[in-house]
């Protein structure tokens, strides 16, 4: 199976993280040996300065994780916009149509509406397929949560997605905040096509 390669946030840049993290804690070392040597002067460094610069510290590091969340923003838009459509951000609140690349040509993806479902939640969901043939099954592969976080799923559908129609189909996915549900990932592989005869 295809996975999505070319939107999915946790892929992007983890060399960048590893050197972020790097800096950060290169500095905190710094600062607590020069307390641990006594300073340039020969002398312990005041409390209230180690905690000034503890502060401006943690200030820094998160001036450089929202830059960095920033750049990754930036770059996710960069992809969608130059690389093949193999995965796309289900839009749950417009219910307006996307298109999406399977193997087998491009389909339309309209997100219905979004429900409670046991301990998780539905989402419904319209596929067009406005090709003359019929796709006999297919499998979606969903990436939900937080940048730096993305929990992935796979789910098999027997559906037929009817040439030249939409059709309805359903995900189940964990019950996810509010504030996560615009950055629900989904790509598609089509298992079997049918013509006429």
């Amino acid at each position: 199976m295809r996975r999505m390669t070319d939107e999915t946030p946790r892929q992007t840049l983890p060399t960048l993280l590893v050197v972020i993290g790097s800096l950060a804690a290169g500095v905190l070392a710094g600062v607590l040996l020069s307390q641990e040597a006594g300073g340039i002067n020969g002398a312990y460094a005041p409390a209230g300065d180690t905690n000034a610069r503890l502060v401006s510290l943690e200030n820094s590091y998160k001036g450089i994780r929202k830059d960095f969340d920033e750049f990754e923003k930036q770059t996710l838009k960069i992809q969608s916009q130059n690389m093949p459509r193999r995965s796309i951000k289900l839009d749950v609140t417009s219910q307006s149509y996307d298109w999406i690349e399977t193997d087998l040509g491009v389909l339309m993806v309209i997100v219905e509406n979004v429900q409670p479902y046991a301990d998780g939640q539905r989402i419904t969901m319209r596929i067009g397929n406005p090709h003359n043939a019929a796709f006999v099954g297919f499998k979606g592969s969903f990436a939900y949560g937080k940048l730096g976080n993305f929990q992935t799923k796979d789910q098999d559908f027997t559906t037929t997605l009817n040439a030249g129609a939409w059709t309805n189909v359903s995900a189940i996915l964990p019950k996810l905040p509010a504030d996560q549900l615009d950055s629900i990932y989904m790509a598609l592989d089509i298992n079997q096509i049918s013509l006429r005869r």
